[in-house]
């Protein structure tokens, strides 16, 4: 026995709102190192995921103040904010 397969791109079996944009994701404008950045990232752990910066030896400091890496899952970014990224450099 065969059962009829729905497609998704079936308009009667789409979202009444498929036509409309998805506003969930938005947008900052942001200040880093000097430079305006549009960015896609909320928190700074995630602005580290989209500079690819996961994994290397960096500081942050946010409007100012360096925020610890432990927070930086739980730090907000918010539009217009100031961040300055270091990296850390070895040597001897």
């Amino acid at each position: 026995m065969t059962l009829p397969v729905e497609s998704s791109l079936n308009p009667a079996h789409s979202s009444p709102h498929a036509d409309e944009t998805d506003t969930s994701v938005q947008t900052l404008s942001l200040i880093i190192n000097g430079n305006a950045h549009c960015v896609n990232a909320q928190t700074l752990a995630a602005l580290v995921v989209e500079r690819q910066l996961a994994g290397k030896r960096i500081a942050i400091e946010l409007n100012g103040a360096l925020v610890p890496k432990s927070r930086f899952a739980t730090t907000a970014l918010k539009e217009g904010d100031r961040v300055e990224i270091v990296h850390a450099v070895g040597g001897g």
